[in-house]
């Protein structure tokens, strides 16, 4: 469920479109919050939504930084802050924000001054590097373009957090090949260390994909992936573990097989 503050004119609408449940309450700390799965078990995830004159008033006032970001990170786990609105730097660094079909320079409703763009981006830079929460986490910032678009955010980061389990989500450990595709059609993706080379043919064998590092691991060298037999194959153990507390396997029999028939079978 999502739970939107009451205070939210309009983003109900804009949420009424998606398969989700909406609760509105005024809340006290964020414009939207929901319970997911973190790192550590169940979490509390928490988003505070600014357009752009709101944000530029609370880099003046300090309220954002002082305030609302302190009582965010005592109630939740994770915070997200989307900024909202469509606007570019203009001739002289000031900004310029899109107002119907065009886009104008933006005046501070304070005192009427033209507010410079690297100052508002630097602003930011350092929410998001610098600020964190007593967990450590860091505010995550994203810009949005309109009501809309938050809205859509807002779903697609709650279905992360919901959907799945926190060591489920593993695209990030996935590692790029120039090799045609092969087996299921699926290319492996990217992972930042070091890939050894028996990783690297692992991953383009039929069924391996992301257990290539187990893979690798288990093996240690290409010659002896090569010539493995069936029953080796089936002998990988997942690091992962069953609800009984054993080790899940690698590689079933049929899995096995293929990998096998691959490595050894010519046009395979």
């Amino acid at each position: 469920m999502l739970i939107l503050d009451s205070r939210e004119n309009g983003m109900k609408s804009e949420l009424s479109v998606y398969d989700v449940e909406v609760m509105e309450m005024t809340l006290n700390s964020a414009d939207l919050r929901f319970s997911g799965n973190g790192e550590d078990g169940e979490c509390l995830v928490g988003c505070e939504r600014k357009k752009l004159s709101d944000l530029i008033n609370c880099m003046q006032d300090r309220r954002l930084a002082g305030r609302q970001l302190r009582e965010l990170w005592q109630e939740h786990d994770y915070v997200f802050l989307f900024v909202e609105g469509i606007w570019r730097p203009g001739p002289g660094g000031i900004i310029e924000e899109l107002r119907g079909r065009e886009f104008r320079p933006f005046f501070n409703q304070r005192d009427r001054r033209a507010v410079n763009y690297r100052q508002v981006i630097a602003y930011l830079t350092s929410l998001a590097l610098k600020s964190r929460g007593p967990n450590g986490e860091p505010v995550r910032v994203v810009r949005t373009q309109s009501a809309r678009q938050t809205a859509a955010e807002y779903v697609a980061l709650y279905k992360w957090f919901t959907e799945k389990d926190w060591a489920e989500h593993r695209s990030h450990e996935q590692i790029y090949t120039n090799e045609a595709k092969r087996g299921n059609g699926r290319r492996a993706g990217m992972v930042f260390e070091n890939i050894t080379t028996v990783w690297k043919m692992a991953a383009q064998l039929p069924g391996v994909d992301r257990k290539a590092q187990m893979v690798a691991k288990h093996f240690g060298t290409v010659r002896a992936m090569a010539n493995a037999e069936v029953e080796e194959w089936m002998k990988i153990r997942s690091e992962e573990k069953t609800k009984a507390g054993r080790m899940k396997p690698g590689f079933g029999k049929t899995s096995a097989e293929a990998i096998v028939r691959a490595m050894t079978e010519e046009g395979a």
